[in-house]
């Protein structure tokens, strides 16, 4: 199996519970920013990675002129959330296109924002932004929301314990790292703030292990428990394996190229 349809599998398990993608705890929290986001730029297409659980993409096409477009890896994701969730009236400012994040099924310069949430570490985050940067608009808006590493987090020893735990975890990044590569890939800086939110280690061993099995769960524990004093430190692990997890919340804007030299 691919790593395109594998990741397509998990989506799809993820969907009925949503832990990974736009859980419940985060939602109203990434929802205030991202229409803070959309009322200062007035986008007329936006572009969101991703159906998730579909609360927020309802929400962006019932408080928002926008046209919005929605790109989604899951036929069945996409076939559960026209069924479920949208309107005839929704369906005249909605198009929801299945595509891999890598070979982004958008034009270039198309889209005015594109929205990223709890999406791209399933993904090679720059081919992503790299795609993500064709389809924008100069001056657009690029509006991103996911776990980040704790700031003394140097080592990385969160993204190794999420590998264990989800074999298709790619990574997460300190929140300086990730400015310096969006200003990498030709990105100014607007603004961003870091939120926290409780993740319940236990429950995230079960749950990920009824998807990839019993070794990859054991592993994890058994990491967490070599490393249990740093997990303390950086992340407040408790007795009972609850950790806070930082949450990025980010926008940055495409430039505009540099004018040609006479």
């Amino acid at each position: 199996m691919s790593r395109f349809n594998e990741v397509v599998r998990f989506l799809d398990f993820d969907r009925k519970n949503n832990i990974v993608t736009e859980p419940s705890i985060r939602v109203q929290s990434v929802q205030e920013r991202l229409f803070d986001a959309i009322k200062t730029y007035n986008p007329a297409v936006a572009v969101k990675i991703g159906i998730g659980s579909g609360k927020i993409l309802s929400a962006m096409l019932e408080n928002t002129s926008a046209r919005v477009v929605a790109v989604e890896p899951s036929e069945k994701a996409i076939e559960e959330y026209l069924s479920r969730h949208a309107t005839p009236e929704s369906k005249k400012r909605l198009d929801i296109v299945r595509g891999d994040m890598h070979s982004f099924p958008i034009d270039y310069y198309k889209a005015d924002m594109v929205v990223s949430i709890d999406y791209l570490d399933l993904f090679d985050m720059s081919r992503c932004i790299d795609e993500f940067k064709r389809a924008l608009n100069f001056d657009g808006i690029f509006f991103f929301a996911g776990t980040a590493l704790c700031d003394d987090d140097i080592e990385g020893l969160y993204d190794d314990f999420m590998r264990m735990l989800c074999p298709l975890h790619t990574d997460f990044y300190l929140a300086e790292d990730f400015k310096t590569i969006m200003g990498l890939k030709d990105f100014t800086f607007v603004k961003s703030m870091m939120l926290s939110f409780d993740r319940d280690l236990k429950a995230a061993f079960d749950y990920f292990g009824t998807f990839f099995g019993v070794e990859a769960r054991n592993k994890a524990r058994e990491f967490l428990n070599e490393r249990r004093g740093d997990f303390e430190t950086l992340y407040s692990l408790t007795k009972d394996d609850v950790i806070t997890e930082p949450y990025l919340i980010g926008i940055y804007m495409r430039n505009r190229p540099a004018p040609e030299k006479d």
